[in-house]
């Protein structure tokens, strides 16, 4: 047995935690945790060990790892600031003291220019060595500000499942992966009702977020806990599992508000809830499909890529970084679109109103 194939054979799928009878998170649980040895973005951000700049390039950016640490960014990360908000193509796993330019797909299609007045603050914290550094004069400070305006941070939500779904197709079938991104952001807004001048996807956050914490926050964290199968009614969103349990509490709240994002239409309409068994049936699909998956060396930095196929009919599609025959990061989701109109037809009973 490999040791890919040992580590899937350890997980265990709990019990659901569900929030209003229609948003319900199954958490993944796995023996035998590797020793992490990398940081998460934030993490990184946080201690200043990383360096985002603007590239002026819409489908690329360039990133400094100025720490010793090697870096993970899950896809569906999204990066806010510099001239239009971008979110990462694919799981990367990046080597300290390099500089790399990554894939990505512009999130903010009518903005071109830095942001100088951005609402949302930096989340990187004071450092022992900004405590020694001496006071800034006003015009150092000014530049300090007009260069930070073309940089980035970590979004407080990942991309919608459904959209990372269609991106990850668009580039499975070659197809132009940019293009499918604005259009699924166009739809997501026009069906949230919400405005931006921008074509700003994180607006739907900004102006729902009290709505995506009523969901998210009731969910715990489980002991041992390394991803979780996510869930809107009887449909399967997607499936976020890591190699690590201190990776998934690092990164949690992100991925749930981005699932949670799907399930705040005000007019879907949702029958029962997905049971344990169909659950159970999902994951094992998910693990198949990774089993069977041709990987690919990954186009930056260290690992391999595994594409899930549906090889068989109801395969679960995704993808997986893995490096050193461990799965660093797995994103699968259900082979059929997921489309409103299939909760719309579903037998409902409940109609879901938040906000």
């Amino acid at each position: 047995m490999s040791r890919i194939s040992e580590w899937l054979h350890t997980w265990k799928l709990e019990v659901p935690q569900t929030v209003r009878e229609v948003f319900s998170v199954f958490p993944i649980v796995a023996e035998h945790a590797p020793e992490r040895d990398y940081v998460t973005l934030e993490e990184a951000l946080h201690q200043g060990w990383v360096l985002i700049p603007e590239t002026g390039t819409v489908e690329r950016l360039r990133i400094h790892i100025k720490g010793a640490q090697t870096v993970l960014i899950p896809e569906g990360t999204i990066l806010v600031g510099g001239w239009q908000n971008r979110v990462v193509n694919v799981s990367l796993l990046l080597a300290p003291n390099k500089a790399y330019e990554i894939p990505v797909s512009c999130v903010e299609r009518r903005r071109w220019s830095p942001r100088r007045d951005r609402s949302c603050p930096s989340r990187r914290a004071r450092t022992h060595e900004d405590e020694e550094r001496p006071i800034r004069t006003s015009e150092e400070q000014v530049e300090e500000r007009e260069e930070a305006a073309d940089r980035f941070e970590v979004a407080e939500a990942v991309a919608p499942a459904q959209l990372r779904a269609e991106k990850l197709l668009a580039a499975f079938d070659g197809r132009d992966v940019q293009g499918e991104v604005w259009q699924a952001v166009s739809r997501r807004l026009a069906r949230a009702e919400t405005s931006s001048p921008t074509e700003d996807l994180t607006e739907l956050y900004r102006r729902r977020r009290g709505s995506v914490e009523e969901l998210v926050k009731p969910i715990g964290l489980v002991a041992g806990q390394v991803g979780a199968l996510v869930a809107v009614g009887d449909r399967v969103l997607g499936l976020e599992v890591f190699d690590h349990p201190t990776t998934w509490r690092e990164v949690r709240h992100r991925v749930l508000s981005g699932y949670a994002a799907e399930a705040i239409q005000d007019d879907w309409t949702t029958g029962t809830v997905l049971s344990l068994e169909e659950a159970r049936r999902f994951v094992e699909r998910t693990k198949a499909a990774l089993r069977e998956a041709q990987r690919v060396p990954a186009p930056v930095g260290l690992g391999e890529h595994a594409q899930l196929k549906a090889h068989h009919p109801g395969d679960p599609k995704g993808l997986a970084l893995i490096h050193q025959e461990r799965v660093i990061h797995l994103f699968a989701f259900p082979p059929e679109e997921l489309d409103r109109n299939d909760f719309l037809r579903s037998r409902g009973r409940l109609r879901v109103i938040i906000d």
